[in-house]
This record gives structure tokens, C-alpha cells and sequence, in this order.
């Protein structure tokens, strides 16, 4: 990869682990409440949000392009999120509306010109990736069987912070390999920082966790990144299709690391099983984004 690009991912992506390790470590020193989920997703939201400001696009409120309505369109994932923490429940009935409102909003100024078809398509496919992502962060966020005997539920060991992360590390590589979209992968990866500073906190003071609305709130958010990608992206629909079905895959597989045999594993069998599994469809797909290059120069990327 280019040295310029890994400097952007990493101007873009270093503030927020070390705000996010911190964040995770203040919250870790109290037990689990739906007072400390609402902490984190708002916590989450504004470091995410300052850094996108600071760092990669202005925050505007005129909404003449996606672009434009992107940060508002991640501030509507995790205000779905908020509304799940505060009533305690309602993550896989939220989680599908949410997504499909967020990426109905950010690409108004596309689908109004679209036919019917292409508009049930687009935000077909967003209820559908809601729907998996419901099931699927808050799987893999669960200590489950993970975790050690007589250990409290709310204090996971390091696997579950593993599962969330190598997806969203997978998004953000997706796009900025496979769709030649540095802008997008940046925004993505504000979300890998998030679940990253997770497990640097993790090092320091082990009752840190993610709680199942951040975990779903960070999925969404990159779902709704990837398809920006797809759609605005410079790869040729099918292929971006194809990668962007195997980032929901790789969220998909973290959460069947958690599943019967998988997920009684100790040490460091649960460190394999959590990493590779969803490691594998973000494998194939940039083995595909590297090995089916287009015809077009892919290092001229969509900044």
C-alpha cells in the first residue's frame, strides 16, 4: 500500500484508539449498566464524530451530496442504538430500521432519481444486512462460554473485543483495496479504532467490554460506509457487491466463532477461532480486490 495512504488511515485512526482506551477504561471501573452502554455509544459518537470533522470531511448542514449527509447518517445509527440501551431491549427490531433510515437519508440525493426497483433494492439490502448485523454483533460481543468459570457475564475475556474488531478492520481495508475509496476507508476505520482502543483497554484492565448496542451501533456504521462504497465507489458494481457481501460475512462468521464447539474454546483456541473466522471472507475478498484488478490504475483513489 501506498506510504501516503497508511499515513492517512493512521492520522485518522491513532486519536481515536487512544480517546476510545480511555473512554473503555472509565467505564470499566464500575459493572455494567444501561447507564454505562449509553456512556460508550455517546462517548463513541463524539470521538468518531470529532475525528471525521478534524480529520476527513467538514460537518456541514447543507445536504447536497452524500457526503454531506454521511456524519448525520452514523449519528442515526447510534441514536437507534441509544434508543435500544435506554429501554433495555429492541436491538433486532431497531437495528434493521435503523439501517435502512441511515442509508435511505445518506442517499436521498441518489435514490430520488432512482427507479422503484433500484430504491427497494438498495434499502432491501440494508434491512436485510440490519437484520444479520442484530444477531450477529450482539452474538459476537457475548462472552458466552468464552469466558472463564465463575467469571461475572459482564467480564468477557479478550475473544469477544477480537470478533468485533477484525470485521470493521476488514470494511475499512474492503474499501480503501477493493473500491480504491480512501476517504471511506478512513471513516470506516474510525470504527476499527473504536473496538481497537476496546482491546487496548482490554490490556490494562481486563473487565473491559463491549456492550451488545456499540457492537451493533460499530457493524451498522461500517455496513453503511461499505455501501457508500458500493455505490460511490470507482470499482464496477458487481465486484464492489461482492466485497461489500463479504464485509457482512466476516460480521456474520464472528458471530458463529461463538456457536457449539467453536465457542467453547479456552485460550488460545478461542484466540484462533475468534480471529479466523472472520478473517476468512475479508481474505477472499482482498485476494479478489488485488488479484482482479480493474483496468484502471486502482492506486488513483477516490479521496
Amino acid at each position: 500500500m501506498d506510504p501516503a495512504v497508511v499515513k492517512q488511515l493512521a492520522l485518522g485512526g491513532i486519536p481515536p484508539v487512544i480517546a476510545t482506551a480511555l473512554l473503555c477504561i472509565l467505564l470499566a471501573r464500575s459493572p455494567a449498566t444501561r447507564r454505562s452502554s449509553l456512556l460508550s455509544l455517546v462517548g463513541v459518537l463524539v470521538i468518531t464524530l470529532t475525528t471525521l470533522a478534524l480529520v476527513i470531511m467538514p460537518i456541514t448542514f447543507k445536504f447536497a451530496s452524500a457526503d454531506n449527509r454521511l456524519p448525520w447518517a452514523i449519528g442515526i445509527v447510534f441514536a437507534g442504538m441509544l434508543v435500544a440501551a435506554t429501554l433495555g431491549r429492541g436491538i433486532r427490531i431497531l437495528a434493521p430500521i435503523t439501517l435502512v433510515a441511515a442509508t435511505g437519508f445518506a442517499l436521498f440525493s441518489i435514490l430520488k432519481n432512482s427507479t422503484p426497483l433500484a430504491i427497494g433494492a438498495h434499502l432491501g439490502a440494508a434491512a436485510l444486512a440490519g437484520v444479520i448485523i442484530s444477531w450477529a454483533a450482539a452474538k459476537a460481543a457475548s462472552p458466552g462460554p468464552t469466558a472463564p468459570a465463575g467469571s461475572a457475564a459482564n467480564r468477557p475475556t479478550a475473544p469477544p473485543l477480537a470478533r468485533i474488531l477484525v470485521p470493521l478492520i476488514g470494511a475499512s481495508q474492503m474499501l480503501v483495496l477493493g473500491m480504491s475509496s480512501l476517504k471511506y476507508a478512513q471513516i470506516a476505520g474510525l470504527f476499527a479504532a473504536a473496538a481497537g482502543g476496546a482491546c487496548l483497554a482490554w490490556l490494562i484492565r481486563r473487565s473491559v467490554r463491549i456492550p451488545a448496542e456499540l457492537a451493533v451501533a460499530l457493524f451498522l456504521a461500517a455496513a453503511l460506509v461499505v455501501s457508500m462504497g458500493v455505490v460511490l465507489g470507482s470499482s464496477p458494481l458487481p465486484k464492489a457487491s461482492l466485497l461489500g457481501a463479504l464485509v457482512l460475512t466476516s460480521m456474520a462468521m464472528a458471530a458463529v466463532a461463538t456457536i457449539g464447539p467453536l465457542g467453547r474454546q479456552r485460550g488460545f483456541k478461542a484466540w484462533a477461532v475468534s480471529i479466523a473466522l472472520p478473517a476468512l471472507p475479508i481474505a477472499a475478498g482482498l485476494a479478489i480486490a488485488i488479484l482482479n484488478e480493474d483496468a484502471a490504475d486502482t492506486t488513483d483513489f477516490d479521496y
